[in-house]
């Protein structure tokens, strides 16, 4: 999966996250593509979504809960 493949994910789960679950949903993000963002820059990902580059944390956090959750929704 290309970078901006990943953003363009990113981009239509941040547009779908409810009012004031943002962040849920980009960590649900990093989750669901965890396999994907490694050896990737996430800042790098985010700012390709058009969010701030900050939110690359949020994925990263994401990622690494992973191998520890299940998506159930």
């Amino acid at each position: 999966m290309t970078s901006e493949q990943l953003a363009s994910a990113l981009k239509d789960a941040v547009e779908r996250a409810p009012h004031g679950k943002r962040v849920v949903f980009v960590h649900l993000f990093g989750i669901a593509y965890s396999e994907f963002l490694k050896g990737r820059n996430t800042k790098e990902i985010a700012a390709l979504a058009g969010i701030p580059e900050s939110y690359g944390v949020e994925i990263s956090k994401g990622a690494n809960l992973a191998p520890f959750v299940t998506i159930n929704g």
